[in-house]
């Protein structure tokens, strides 16, 4: 769990943690340099219940919420992780409950729950919105395979369970710190045909205005200015580029190299063709319609071709 001047809702998902029906067996917070007062509050909570086996940790500075919670994973000594934000409410049977299903399928290694969508006040969002994680609870699981919209990570990292052997396996390339956690362990467990969802919401997941990463905001994906998008687009090939990296070198797991390697080439040559089309230096949109299913969704790709009339 990291934190962040997180001092209005912190107790609340601490009492969350603390009450689970499958006590933790280790909690480790790292405060990325607070200047309000939830340093004191989680000290003072780990004291008032005598929770010795929670550990907290004070960054130095303010490194930023990516590099602080790999900071914080690279602490951990559990066989199996999950990953916590400070301003949500867990189901008081999440721990037991994900942990009973990565129990009895040794083929998953990177399991989600579902969400119900909370205000700033707690209260549910009744409000239609487009995301996979938002749960309809039919208690079903739902296995993932790579493909050709891998670029998108769809799961926020607090509903993810993550086995430790997969941490380990991945620790060697965790130097490239700029991909969020979540995105990072998401795309290996899918590479590896390791990934799940359970779409059973233990999650009240809170939407306000400090969230660190808003999946409104981004799925909502605005038409944008050139230059933003052809930022996206750089961010996501050096990414899919680094991910290649990694399974050209890994040898375990089982993995369908070929495949993932396919695959990672299509969707590093379908970003090349992107950043081209939004330049209008080549690609065009007939030709870049050939790669719609490499798109998040038909709106993003409707943004692209706006966005390229806009600035012609």
């Amino acid at each position: 769990m990291t934190t962040y001047n997180g001092e209005k809702y912190v107790i609340q998902q601490l009492d969350s943690l603390r009450k689970q029906t499958r006590p933790v067996d280790e909690l480790i917070i790292s405060d990325d340099g607070s200047t309000d007062s939830t340093v004191e509050i989680c000290q003072n909570y780990i004291r008032k219940y005598e929770l010795y086996n929670w550990h907290f940790y004070v960054n130095n500075k303010n490194n930023g919420w990516i590099y602080n919670f790999h900071r914080c994973i690279e602490k951990q000594k559990g066989d199996y992780i999950f990953f916590c934000d400070q301003d949500d409410v867990w189901s008081d049977q999440k721990v037991e409950r994900m942990i009973d299903i990565l129990d009895r399928n040794s083929d998953i290694s990177v399991l989600c729950c579902g969400v119900n969508l909370v205000d700033s006040e707690g209260k549910s969002i009744q409000k239609k919105m487009n995301l996979p994680f938002v749960s309809n609870n039919t208690g079903k699981l739902y296995k993932y395979s790579a493909n050709r919209r891998l670029t998108y990570s769809i799961f926020p990292g607090c509903t993810m369970l993550v086995r430790n052997e997969l941490i380990e396996l991945m620790k060697e390339f965790t130097e490239k710190w700029e991909i969020p956690h979540d995105s990072y362990y998401w795309k290996a467990g899918v590479l590896m045909n390791k990934a799940a969802f359970l779409d059973e919401a233990l999650i009240c997941y809170r939407i306000h205005g400090n969230n660190a990463s808003n999946p409104i905001a981004s799925t909502a994906h605005r038409v944008k200015s050139i230059e933003s998008r052809v930022n996206e687009v750089i961010l996501f090939k050096t990414n899919m580029e680094y991910f290649r990296s990694i399974f050209s070198k890994l040898d375990s797991f089982e993995i369908d190299k070929k495949r993932c390697l396919i695959i990672l080439n299509d969707i590093v040559e379908y970003e090349d063709k992107r950043e081209l089309f939004l330049r209008g230096t080549g690609s065009t949109f007939m030709y870049i319609l050939k790669y719609y299913k490499y798109y998040q969704s038909w709106k993003m790709l409707i943004g692209d071709l706006l966005c390229r009339l806009r600035n012609v």
